[in-house]
């Protein structure tokens, strides 16, 4: 895994569940209408095949995805977590 992929902060493409939005402590409404504003994605650290619903960094200028239900994933991905922004709003 990159190092810079470490220490850094990356936005969302895509939406969270609700159960993820509510396990962070926001609003699931709130957090659905405007994502952007609560949630981030940072590194764990792993570099695997993510599992589906799993987070995982990935493009040029890099973004949290979420892996899907329908197909099999069989490239390895650095492995993201769900954060709470920590200035909502901003």
């Amino acid at each position: 895994m990159a190092r810079q992929y470490l220490a850094r902060q990356y936005p969302l493409y895509g939406w969270p569940s609700w159960q993820e939005c509510r396990r962070l402590g926001v609003d699931s409404n709130a957090c659905r209408l405007n994502v952007k504003a609560f949630l981030l994605a940072e590194a764990t650290g792993e570099f695997r095949v993510p599992k589906k619903g799993e987070w995982f960094l990935s493009g040029a200028v890099p973004e949290a995805y979420k892996a899907g239900h329908k197909h099999r994933m069989t490239t390895k991905f650095n492995i993201a977590r769900l954060v709470l922004r920590a200035n909502p709003g901003s």
